[in-house]
């Protein structure tokens, strides 16, 4: 990422997703975890898309 901010920002909203983030670099972010839900929320304001 750009700035510390800009982490901060991408590390709350990928951990707002349920995800365990374990780091946060410029253009990359690594979880340790891929909950079935999480897919389903992205991009979808962190709620799961209904069928």
């Amino acid at each position: 990422m750009v700035c510390p901010r800009c982490v901060s920002v991408v590390r709350e909203k990928l951990t707002g997703l349920g995800l365990r983030v374990t780091r946060v670099e410029l253009g990359e972010a690594e979880v340790a975890d891929d909950p079935p839900t999480c897919r389903e929320s992205i991009g979808t304001g962190g709620k799961a898309a209904s069928n």
